[in-house]
Protein backbone atom coordinates (compact mmCIF):
# COMPACT_ATOMS: atom_id res chain seq x y z
CA UNK A 1 0.00 0.00 0.00
CA UNK A 2 0.83 3.53 -1.23
CA UNK A 3 -0.55 7.14 -0.96
CA UNK A 4 -0.70 6.77 -4.40
CA UNK A 5 -2.88 3.30 -4.02
CA UNK A 6 -4.71 5.04 -1.11
CA UNK A 7 -5.86 8.22 -2.73
CA UNK A 8 -7.27 6.38 -5.19
CA UNK A 9 -9.37 4.00 -3.42
CA UNK A 10 -10.44 6.18 -1.17
CA UNK A 11 -11.95 8.06 -4.14
CA UNK A 12 -13.83 5.13 -4.88
CA UNK A 13 -15.62 5.14 -1.81
CA UNK A 14 -15.86 8.67 -1.24
CA UNK A 15 -19.22 9.30 -0.14
CA UNK A 16 -19.92 6.33 1.77
CA UNK A 17 -18.80 6.49 5.64
CA UNK A 18 -19.25 2.98 6.49
CA UNK A 19 -17.35 1.87 3.62
CA UNK A 20 -14.55 4.27 4.59
CA UNK A 21 -14.53 3.23 8.08
CA UNK A 22 -13.91 -0.44 6.99
CA UNK A 23 -11.38 -0.04 4.83
CA UNK A 24 -9.49 2.44 7.12
CA UNK A 25 -9.89 -0.60 9.87
CA UNK A 26 -8.96 -2.93 7.12
CA UNK A 27 -5.74 -0.73 6.29
CA UNK A 28 -4.47 1.08 8.99
CA UNK A 29 -1.08 1.98 8.10
CA UNK A 30 -2.77 4.68 5.94
CA UNK A 31 -3.37 7.05 8.62
CA UNK A 32 1.05 6.91 8.89
CA UNK A 33 1.11 7.27 5.31
CA UNK A 34 -1.02 10.46 5.33
CA UNK A 35 1.37 12.16 8.16
CA UNK A 36 4.15 11.13 6.52
CA UNK A 37 2.28 12.50 3.38
CA UNK A 38 1.57 16.25 5.06
CA UNK A 39 -1.78 15.21 5.00
CA UNK A 40 -2.17 15.01 1.74
CA UNK A 41 -5.05 12.81 2.19
CA UNK A 42 -7.22 14.84 4.28
CA UNK A 43 -6.20 17.63 1.90
CA UNK A 44 -8.24 15.95 -1.04
CA UNK A 45 -11.03 14.97 1.12
CA UNK A 46 -11.39 19.04 2.07
CA UNK A 47 -11.11 19.88 -1.87
CA UNK A 48 -13.25 17.23 -3.29
CA UNK A 49 -16.12 17.79 -0.64
CA UNK A 50 -15.37 14.54 0.64
CA UNK A 51 -16.64 15.06 4.20
CA UNK A 52 -17.58 11.07 5.17
CA UNK A 53 -13.66 10.71 4.22
CA UNK A 54 -12.36 13.22 6.27
CA UNK A 55 -14.90 12.30 9.04
CA UNK A 56 -13.77 8.83 8.61
CA UNK A 57 -9.79 9.77 8.69
CA UNK A 58 -10.23 11.98 11.76
CA UNK A 59 -11.90 9.36 13.72
CA UNK A 60 -9.21 6.68 12.68
CA UNK A 61 -6.65 9.17 14.03
CA UNK A 62 -5.79 11.15 11.26
CA UNK A 63 -4.91 15.32 12.28
CA UNK A 64 -8.03 17.46 10.94
CA UNK A 65 -5.73 20.18 9.40
CA UNK A 66 -1.89 19.30 8.60
CA UNK A 67 0.49 21.47 7.25
CA UNK A 68 1.77 20.17 4.23
CA UNK A 69 5.28 19.08 4.53
CA UNK A 70 6.52 22.07 2.37
CA UNK A 71 4.28 24.49 4.15
CA UNK A 72 6.23 27.65 2.37
CA UNK A 73 2.80 28.51 0.39
CA UNK A 74 0.90 25.56 1.41
CA UNK A 75 -2.90 24.98 1.79
CA UNK A 76 -4.18 23.40 4.87
CA UNK A 77 -7.35 21.03 4.84
CA UNK A 78 -9.21 23.66 6.17
CA UNK A 79 -7.88 26.30 4.13
CA UNK A 80 -8.98 24.46 1.13
CA UNK A 81 -12.33 24.00 2.68
CA UNK A 82 -12.77 28.23 3.62
CA UNK A 83 -11.76 28.96 -0.30
CA UNK A 84 -14.17 26.32 -1.38
CA UNK A 85 -17.36 27.27 0.72
CA UNK A 86 -17.60 23.89 2.25
CA UNK A 87 -19.47 24.92 5.34
CA UNK A 88 -19.86 21.31 6.62
CA UNK A 89 -16.00 20.45 6.01
CA UNK A 90 -15.12 23.24 7.73
CA UNK A 91 -17.38 22.73 10.99
CA UNK A 92 -15.89 19.42 10.81
CA UNK A 93 -12.13 20.43 10.95
CA UNK A 94 -12.69 23.02 13.52
CA UNK A 95 -14.72 20.95 15.56
CA UNK A 96 -12.10 18.33 15.35
CA UNK A 97 -9.26 20.80 16.60
CA UNK A 98 -8.13 23.00 12.97
CA UNK A 99 -6.34 26.26 13.68
CA UNK A 100 -9.07 29.39 12.09
CA UNK A 101 -5.55 31.49 11.97
CA UNK A 102 -2.66 29.42 10.24
CA UNK A 103 -1.23 31.63 7.71
CA UNK A 104 0.99 29.91 5.08
CA UNK A 105 4.99 31.01 5.25
CA UNK A 106 4.59 33.14 1.31
CA UNK A 107 2.09 35.13 1.46
CA UNK A 108 0.32 34.93 4.83
CA UNK A 109 -2.85 33.78 3.68
CA UNK A 110 -4.86 33.23 5.97
CA UNK A 111 -8.47 31.27 5.97
CA UNK A 112 -10.55 34.19 6.98
CA UNK A 113 -9.07 36.13 3.36
CA UNK A 114 -9.70 32.78 1.50
CA UNK A 115 -13.47 32.73 2.11
CA UNK A 116 -14.09 36.64 2.47
CA UNK A 117 -12.72 37.12 -1.33
CA UNK A 118 -14.94 34.71 -2.33
CA UNK A 119 -17.75 35.54 -0.47
CA UNK A 120 -18.62 32.49 1.71
CA UNK A 121 -20.12 34.15 4.29
CA UNK A 122 -21.26 31.44 6.48
CA UNK A 123 -17.30 29.94 6.24
CA UNK A 124 -16.92 33.08 7.84
CA UNK A 125 -19.16 33.23 10.18
CA UNK A 126 -18.05 29.50 11.35
CA UNK A 127 -14.15 30.67 11.30
CA UNK A 128 -15.32 34.05 13.34
CA UNK A 129 -17.12 32.18 15.89
CA UNK A 130 -13.84 29.61 16.36
CA UNK A 131 -11.38 32.17 17.33
CA UNK A 132 -10.42 33.54 13.88
CA UNK A 133 -8.72 37.00 14.33
CA UNK A 134 -11.08 39.28 12.18
CA UNK A 135 -8.72 41.69 11.11
CA UNK A 136 -5.20 39.49 10.36
CA UNK A 137 -3.95 40.46 7.45
CA UNK A 138 -2.16 38.54 4.88
CA UNK A 139 1.71 39.59 3.94
CA UNK A 140 0.63 41.90 2.05
CA UNK A 141 -1.38 43.97 5.12
CA UNK A 142 -4.45 43.52 3.12
CA UNK A 143 -7.24 42.41 5.91
CA UNK A 144 -10.23 39.84 5.40
CA UNK A 145 -12.21 43.06 5.27
CA UNK A 146 -10.67 44.28 2.00
CA UNK A 147 -10.49 40.76 0.74
CA UNK A 148 -14.51 40.74 0.93
CA UNK A 149 -14.67 44.42 -0.52
CA UNK A 150 -11.93 43.57 -3.40
CA UNK A 151 -14.56 40.34 -4.26
CA UNK A 152 -17.49 42.38 -4.26
CA UNK A 153 -18.95 40.38 -1.40
CA UNK A 154 -20.83 43.29 0.53
CA UNK A 155 -23.06 40.68 2.67
CA UNK A 156 -19.84 39.33 3.60
CA UNK A 157 -18.32 43.47 4.20
CA UNK A 158 -21.38 43.43 6.99
CA UNK A 159 -20.80 40.13 8.63
CA UNK A 160 -16.94 41.19 9.37
CA UNK A 161 -18.19 44.64 10.15
CA UNK A 162 -20.76 43.28 13.08
CA UNK A 163 -17.54 41.05 14.19
CA UNK A 164 -15.43 44.01 15.19
CA UNK A 165 -13.53 44.02 11.47
CA UNK A 166 -11.36 47.59 12.12
CA UNK A 167 -12.62 49.56 9.34
CA UNK A 168 -9.07 51.98 9.53
CA UNK A 169 -6.54 49.60 8.93
CA UNK A 170 -4.30 49.87 6.26
CA UNK A 171 -2.55 47.74 3.52
CA UNK A 172 1.53 47.74 3.27
CA UNK A 173 0.71 50.75 1.05
CA UNK A 174 -0.92 52.92 3.25
CA UNK A 175 -4.24 52.53 0.99
CA UNK A 176 -7.05 52.21 4.01
CA UNK A 177 -10.56 50.00 3.81
CA UNK A 178 -12.50 52.77 2.67
CA UNK A 179 -10.17 53.33 -0.11
CA UNK A 180 -10.96 49.84 -1.10
CA UNK A 181 -13.83 50.70 -0.91
CA UNK A 182 -14.25 53.44 -3.19
CA UNK A 183 -11.40 52.62 -5.60
CA UNK A 184 -13.41 49.14 -6.55
CA UNK A 185 -16.56 50.45 -6.77
CA UNK A 186 -18.35 49.39 -4.09
CA UNK A 187 -22.16 49.71 -3.31
CA UNK A 188 -22.59 53.24 -2.13
CA UNK A 189 -24.64 51.61 1.26
CA UNK A 190 -21.18 49.36 1.49
CA UNK A 191 -19.33 53.00 1.59
CA UNK A 192 -21.78 54.16 4.00
CA UNK A 193 -21.87 51.26 6.10
CA UNK A 194 -17.69 51.81 6.82
CA UNK A 195 -18.64 55.55 6.89
CA UNK A 196 -20.74 55.17 9.58
CA UNK A 197 -18.98 52.50 11.42
CA UNK A 198 -18.36 53.96 14.76
CA UNK A 199 -15.13 52.99 14.61
CA UNK A 200 -14.40 55.00 11.46
CA UNK A 201 -11.93 57.75 11.39
CA UNK A 202 -11.68 60.10 8.81
CA UNK A 203 -8.81 59.98 6.22
CA UNK A 204 -6.30 63.03 6.62
CA UNK A 205 -7.36 66.19 4.21
CA UNK A 206 -4.45 65.77 1.75
CA UNK A 207 -6.26 62.01 0.94
CA UNK A 208 -9.14 63.95 -0.73
CA UNK A 209 -7.29 65.32 -3.69
CA UNK A 210 -6.05 62.30 -4.45
CA UNK A 211 -8.96 60.80 -4.24
CA UNK A 212 -11.31 63.21 -6.25
CA UNK A 213 -8.72 62.62 -9.29
CA UNK A 214 -8.67 58.95 -9.22
CA UNK A 215 -12.46 59.54 -9.60
CA UNK A 216 -12.24 61.75 -12.32
CA UNK A 217 -10.05 59.33 -14.22
CA UNK A 218 -12.69 56.25 -13.85
CA UNK A 219 -15.03 58.21 -14.99
CA UNK A 220 -13.38 59.60 -17.91
CA UNK A 221 -12.73 55.86 -18.92
CA UNK A 222 -15.95 54.59 -18.39
CA UNK A 223 -17.51 57.74 -20.70
CA UNK A 224 -14.85 55.97 -23.25
CA UNK A 225 -17.01 52.50 -22.65
CA UNK A 226 -20.18 54.10 -22.98
CA UNK A 227 -19.26 55.62 -26.42
CA UNK A 228 -17.93 52.38 -27.42
CA UNK A 229 -20.83 50.61 -26.15
CA UNK A 230 -23.38 52.96 -27.60
CA UNK A 231 -24.36 53.16 -31.79
CA UNK A 232 -23.64 56.52 -33.15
Amino acid sequence: MDIGQAHDELHELRGDYLKIDRYLTEHPEIIRLDKESGGSLMSSAAIGAGWATAAALIAHGAEPDPVPNDDSDAYTPLMWASYNGQAEMVELLLKHGANPNYANKNHGETHLTGAAHWGHTPVVQSLINAGAEVDKPCGFGETPLMYAILGGNWNTVTTLLEAGADPNKSNQHGSAVVEYALGCGAARSVIKEIIENQKFKPLPKEKKEELLRQEEKRHEEMKKYIEMACGK
